[in-house]
């Protein structure tokens, strides 16, 4: 594993430690549509740090405008989460435990989806 992944990884576990604890919480509390809800809301959540410990440790690029990379991590957020509250939804109408499948539709959109939206598109170099 190459060592801008497991930073990239490391960056999205802590981020996804904070959204697993808040989203348990509302698995408790709700159902339904409002846990629908709640799913995507968790998810979209832990992005403004999940950007910046990016940014700042996992890339380490900063020679693009933060503004650029701001808004493409913006789109790649708003269709990863998208991506992973669909795959949740479905795991769930399979009978998976809501807050399982909360950390399999995760896992699964940042290693196919995510990280490498990030890797090359997202804080891609300005001259690449």
């Amino acid at each position: 594993m190459s060592s801008t992944r497991r930073r990239s990884l490391t960056a999205s576990l802590v981020t996804a430690g904070t959204e697993l604890v808040v989203f348990a919480a509302c698995a408790a509390l709700l159902g339904g549509k409002a846990l629908l809800a709640a799913r995507w809301l968790v998810g979209a959540s832990g992005s403004s740090a999940n950007f910046v410990i990016n940014r700042r440790w996992a890339f380490a690029r900063r020679d693009t405008p933060k503004r650029e990379q701001g808004t493409r991590f913006a789109l790649a957020t708003v269709a990863a989460v998208s991506l992973a509250t669909a795959a949740w939804a479905g795991l769930v109408h399979l009978g998976v435990d809501p807050r399982v499948a909360h950390v399999g539709s995760m896992a699964g959109v940042w290693m196919v989806f995510t990280y490498p939206l990030m890797k090359t598109w997202v804080f891609r170099s300005a001259d690449a």
